[in-house]
C-alpha cells in the first residue's frame, strides 16, 4: 500500500495507537535498510511501517515471532504521540529489565525524507535508524535525536475563533495560492482540501483538529526537560485541548488518495470509499483494497535483495544462452570451406586474409583466411570450427532448457516470498550457500553493495559504483542485460546502471538525469559540459586481463550533460 501521510492523520494514528496498544507488552523492533521499513513486534500484534518513497504506509498485522535479524526489546509500549502540526511519530517504551530504561521508536514521516530512529537515554541517543542524514538536524548512530522545530501554523497550538479562519480565508483568497492556505494553516494540506472548502470548512477543520490533537499537547517540550524518550502517559501538565476528548473514538473512513485507497480521521467529500469503526480498521480496510502485494514483515530486505540478484544472474545466464546460440555460424559452411581449401589449395598464395576459389557447382566461394596459416592449416581450423559448432548446437539447447527452468523456479519463489506463501526457508535453500544468513541484526546494515542508490524523477532506480574496484561489481553483477550502461566519455569514473529491462530507450529525462550522476561521479564534473555515453549493458564487455573498470562498450549513443551537484542531492536515497 503507498499512502500519503499528513499532518492530522499523523496525530489521528499516534492517538488511535495509543488507545489501542498503550502498555503492550513488546517484544522486539527490526529496522530494515534494504526494504526502508520498520516492524515492531508485540505480543498481540505486529505493526509495520513501510518508509520507501514508494511504499508507504502503516500495516497491523497478527502477531509472529520476530526474525534472528530484530533487536530486542523487553519493554512496554507506554505512549503513542505525535508533535502539534507535524508527520513526526513518536513511540516511547519503558523497559521491564534492563538499561537504559526509556527509549523511543521515532518515524520521520516527511516525504522523500521518511526514516525511523530508535533513541534511548536521558539524552535521546540515537542506537538504531534506517538511514544517516545530515543538515539542520543530522542523524547519526551515538548523536542524540532532536525533534523538529515547533510548527508555526496557524491554529496549531489553539483552534481558530471563527473570525480568524475567516480572516485567513479571505487573504488567501487575492494570494495566487488558492482558497486553502495551506502554508499558513494547521493540519491542512491537499489530501483534506475538500473538506477545508466551503461554508461547513471551519467546522470540519476543528473535527479534523480534534482527531488529531486529542487531549494532550505531543509538543517535544511536554515531556522531562524536552526530553523525546521521557515517559508522558502521566504527565499532568500537558495542555488540554477544549474541542477534543481523549476517550471518544472518532471513528475513520477509507478514502481514495493520490495513489489509491487510503485511510483517514473523517469523511472527506467527494472522496470517502468506506466509514469504518476507527483508524485502526481503516487501515486494515485500506491494505485490503489495495492490489499492492505486502512483503511479510519477518523476511529481511537483504535477504530479498539476494533472492533478486540471483533471479536476475539467472535471467542473464538464459540470455548469454540463447545469444551464444544463435551467433553460431553453419557447421556445414564450415565444412564445405576446409574441402573447397584441400581441393584447391594450389590457387592460395600465402598471407592471404581472403581466398575467392570457384565452388564445386561453379559458383564463387568467398572463404576468410588467417594470413599467417597455410592452406591446409585453414583448412583444418574450419574442420575445427565446424565440428566445435556441432557440439554446441548439440549441447545448447538442454543448457538453455535448464537455464530457464531454473530461472522460472527463482523468479516462482520470488514472487512467493513478496506474497507471502514462500518460507524463509525455502529462500535461504534456493541462496548459494552462507548468502541467505542475515547481515543486519540489531538495526546495523547488511553488507555493503558496490554501488550508491538513487532514484530518478520518473521513478527509475540508478545505480553509481562506488569506484573503480566496484564498477566492474555494479556492471556485470547487479545489472540485467536490458539495464541502461552510462559512463563519462575518455575520462575515469564510476560506471552507472539505469534500471530499465524494457524495449525501446529510456524517458529523456530520466536518462539526462542519469548522465549527469555518471559526469558527476567522473574526473570531469568540474567541466561545462562532459560527453556521456550509453548503451544496454548487454553490450558491454570485459577484455581478458584488463584492469578494475576497463570495459568496452558497444552499440553506444552520447548525451551531452552538465553535472549539476543538486541532482545528486535531489535524487540520492542513501
Amino acid at each position: 500500500m503507498r499512502m500519503q501521510w499528513d499532518s492530522a492523520l499523523v496525530g489521528a494514528t499516534a492517538r488511535a495507537l495509543d488507545r489501542r496498544f498503550h502498555g503492550a507488552r513488546i517484544r522486539a523492533f527490526h529496522l530494515d535498510p534494504v526494504s526502508r521499513r520498520l516492524s515492531l513486534f508485540l505480543r498481540e500484534a505486529t505493526l509495520i511501517w513501510e518508509l520507501h518513497p514508494e511504499r508507504t504506509g502503516l500495516r497491523i498485522t497478527a502477531a509472529v515471532e520476530p526474525p534472528e535479524e530484530a533487536r530486542r526489546l523487553p519493554a512496554k509500549l507506554v505512549r503513542v504521540s505525535a508533535p502539534l502540526d507535524d508527520r513526526v511519530m513518536i513511540l516511547d517504551t519503558r523497559r521491564v529489565r534492563g538499561r537504559p530504561a526509556r527509549g523511543s521508536l521515532v518515524l520521520e514521516l516527511i516525504p522523500r525524507r521518511e526514516n525511523a530512529v530508535f533513541a534511548e537515554g536521558e539524552e535521546a541517543t540515537i542506537r538504531a535508524l534506517l538511514r544517516t542524514a545530515e543538515g539542520d538536524r543530522p542523524l547519526r548512530r551515538g548523536r542524540p535525536w532532536r525533534p523538529p522545530e515547533p510548527t508555526s501554523r496557524a491554529g496549531a497550538r489553539e483552534p481558530l475563533a471563527p473570525n480568524e479562519w475567516r480572516e485567513l480565508m479571505q487573504e488567501a483568497a487575492k494570494g495566487p495560492g488558492g482558497p486553502i492556505p495551506y502554508s499558513r494553516l494547521a493540519f491542512s494540506s491537499p489530501l483534506a482540501r475538500p473538506l477545508l472548502e466551503g461554508a461547513d470548512g471551519y467546522t470540519r477543520w476543528l473535527r479534523l483538529r480534534s482527531c488529531a490533537v486529542g487531549g494532550g499537547d505531543p509538543t517535544p517540550g511536554a515531556g522531562a526537560a524536552g526530553d523525546p524518550t521521557a515517559d508522558r502517559s502521566e504527565d499532568p501538565g500537558a495542555a488540554r485541548d477544549p474541542t477534543a476528548d481523549r476517550s471518544e473514538d472518532p471513528g475513520a473512513v477509507v478514502i481514495q488518495g493520490r495513489f489509491g485507497p487510503q485511510p483517514y480521521p473523517i469523511p472527506v467529500p467527494e472522496r470517502t470509499l468506506e466509514q469504518v469503526g476507527d483508524l485502526i480498521e481503516a487501515f486494515r480496510r485500506a491494505e485490503a483494497l489495495s492490489d499492492d502485494q505486502a512483503v511479510p514483515a519477518t523476511l529481511p530486505g537483504s535477504l530479498l535483495q539476494l533472492l533478486s540478484t540471483q533471479v536476475d544472474r539467472a535471467r542473464g545466464r538464459v540470455a548469454r544462452l540463447e545469444e551464444e546460440l544463435g551467433c553460431l555460424d553453419d557447421p556445414e559452411q564450415r565444412q564445405a570451406w576446409g574441402d573447397l581449401l584441400l581441393a584447391r589449395f594450389h590457387e592460395v598464395r600465402p598471407g592471404m586474409a581472403e581466398a575467392v576459389l570457384e565452388g564445386f557447382d561453379g559458383d564463387p566461394v568467398r572463404i576468410p583466411l588467417d594470413p599467417s596459416l597455410t592452406p591446409d592449416e585453414n583448412a583444418r581450423r574450419h574442420y575445427d570450427r565446424a565440428a566445435r559448432i556441432r557440439r554446441a548446437l548439440e549441447r545448447l539447447p538442454e543448457r538453455i532448457r535448464e537455464a530457464r527452468a531454473e530461472w522460472e523456479r527463482l523468479e516462482a519463489i520470488d514472487r512467493g516470498a513478496r506474497t507471502g506463501t514462500t518460507s524463509r526457508e525455502e529462500i535461504e535453500a534456493a541462496l548459494p550457500a552462507g548468502l541467505g544468513k542475515a547481515q543486519d541484526r540489531g538495526g546495523r546494515e547488511p553488507e555493503r553493495v558496490p554501488y550508491r542508490l538513487y532514484r530518478s524523477s520518473g521513478g527509475l532506480e540508478i545505480r553509481v559504483g562506488r569506484g573503480a574496484g566496484h564498477n566492474d561489481d555494479l556492471t556485470f553483477r547487479h545489472s540485467s542485460p536490458d539495464d541502461i550502461w552510462l559512463h563519462a566519455r575518455h575520462t575515469a569514473g564510476a560506471h552507472v546502471i539505469l534500471r530499465w529491462g524494457q524495449d525501446g530507450n529510456p524517458p529523456e529525462r530520466d536518462l539526462r538525469e542519469a548522465a549527469v550522476l555518471a559526469a558527476l561521479h567522473s574526473k570531469a564534473r568540474t567541466s561545462g559540459s562532459v560527453p556521456v555515453d550509453w548503451t544496454r549493458r548487454k553490450h558491454v564487455r570485459k577484455p581478458r586481463k584488463a584492469p578494475p573498470g576497463a570495459v568496452l562498450p558497444q552499440r553506444v549513443s552520447t548525451v551531452f550533460v552538465t553535472p549539476n551537484p543538486e541532482v545528486d542531492t535531489r535524487l540520492r536515497e542513501e
